[in-house]
């Protein structure tokens, strides 16, 4: 019997193979860099290299999956992505990696909003922050699952080997989520059907791009552009990091390198499971959504002090608790979209704006720490102290753009009332 648990199971399984794919560059920078010789300023350009179409293709994507839904256009997604990652094997230079790297972030473009609509789909508010920290440590497990078993594959196989099998993995995937996966046959926040009185064509929404004047909308977006400058740091560049300024070898990356990640899996678990808890005692969802994205942004500044010391067993420390922090804010943003858009059809596009921030900020500031470490001949303070300011601009930006969570009240004068489930009306 197909229940919610088990197409969250196919969630959470997306996305550790989504995370795997990406670590797996991160993993083999070092020597692909040796091989081939790459710069620190070059480098940061390949590791940003897939949030470019990822980025062109968000708002797209994310409106096929609300008219088409997620059982095929998201499996379409990943077996593109996981080809074009296995293509990475047969770049000989900037070029034809860069452009293995920008096809893979096209498909990518699909996993977030996709599992947003899950969510939305199949849990009631009060369970959707720890549904989506359930799907969400998928990230933090597939990055701490890549540390020891790519490096196993790069060590065994070699670099290019180790794209080839990943990809494999996600081609498999797909095809099991095209078979595995149902939407249920009533939505928690659908729409009653239309009536005599308030006919279907009562029901359009305005055009999607009238979202970016909600002043919430346009802070979803600001928040995850902050927040994805730290997640890009530990997913993009912290192997390179823990290699050149710190002179790990490939299994000192793959054992002790790997505790963030572990971290990141507690930390992005207890987020959405604080923030329901809060609200299931009485605090408006608001308060409760602010007080864990807040937090953790607040925690994950501790990158700048962890770049800072010579203490390697208290730098490690530091930037286990700075990525358990962003993965607790994560779990939490994550959550954000069902609970912003208007109705259930508009999930996958708010979830698209939201991600387009963050995408923007990979793009920029994977390229930007590369050319600052190369500026300052192979030190890194600079830029993690500037991933730590960034941190503290997200927390304001959340407690002060961002307003009341919930459909915006501009938004609602959008859609008429029938749009609006009985608990979707008024959220807390």
């Amino acid at each position: 019997m197909r229940t919610k648990w088990t197409m969250l199971t196919l969630c959470f399984v997306g996305v550790l193979i989504n995370y795997i794919d990406r670590t797996n560059f991160s993993l083999g920078a070092p020597l692909m860099a040796r091989e081939l010789g790459f710069s620190p300023a070059t480098m940061g350009l390949l590791l940003g290299a897939f949030y470019w179409l990822y980025t062109l293709a968000l708002l797209p994507v994310g409106a096929l999956m609300d008219r088409f839904g997620v059982r095929t256009i998201y499996p379409a997604a990943m077996i593109f992505w996981s080809l074009a990652s296995a293509a990475t094997a047969l770049g000989q230079g900037v070029a034809s990696i860069f452009t293995a790297r920008l096809l893979m972030g096209g498909g990518e473009s699909a996993s977030w909003p996709a599992n947003a609509k899950v969510v939305s789909r199949w849990f009631p508010r009060p369970q959707r922050g720890t549904a989506t920290s359930l799907w969400h440590a998928g990230i933090g497990i597939g990055s701490a699952v890549s540390y020891p078993f790519v490096a196993y594959l790069i060590a065994s196989f070699g670099w290019r080997a180790s794209f080839v099998i990943t990809g494999f993995m996600g081609v498999v995937f797909g095809l099991i989520w095209i078979v595995a996966y149902r939407d249920p046959r009533v939505a928690q926040d659908a729409a009653p059907p239309p009536t005599a009185a308030q006919p279907a064509a009562s029901r359009q929404h305005a055009p999607w791009w009238t979202l970016l004047r909600q002043k919430t909308v346009l802070g979803l977006a600001i928040g995850f552009f902050f927040v994805n400058v730290i997640n890009s740091f530990f997913l993009l560049w912290f192997p390179l990091y823990l290699s050149d300024a710190r002179g790990f070898s490939l299994k000192q990356i793959a054992t002790v390198g790997a505790l963030p990640s572990v971290s990141a899996i507690v930390g992005g678990l207890l987020g959405g499971v604080v923030a329901d808890a809060l609200y299931r005692r009485g605090w408006s969802l608001t308060a409760a959504r602010k007080t864990c994205l807040v937090g953790g942004l607040i925690a994950s500044s501790l990158i700048g002090p962890a770049a800072m010391t010579a203490d390697i067993p208290l730098a490690i420390g530091l930037f286990c608790i700075a990525y358990a922090g962003i993965a607790f804010t994560s779990s939490n943003l994550q959550a954000l979209p069902p609970e912003v858009a208007e109705s259930a059809d508009r999930v996958g596009t708010v979830a698209a704006i939201q991600t387009v921030g963050g995408t923007l900020a990979g793009i920029i500031s994977s390229w930007l720490i590369g050319v600052v470490v190369e500026i300052n001949h192979g030190s890194y303070v600079a830029p993690t102290l500037a991933v730590a300011a960034c941190a503290l601009l997200g927390a304001l930006n959340y407690l002060f753009v961002v307003g009341r969570i919930g459909p915006d009240a501009k938004a609602k004068a959008d859609v008429t009332p029938a749009t609006f489930a009985p608990g979707m009306a008024e959220p807390r």
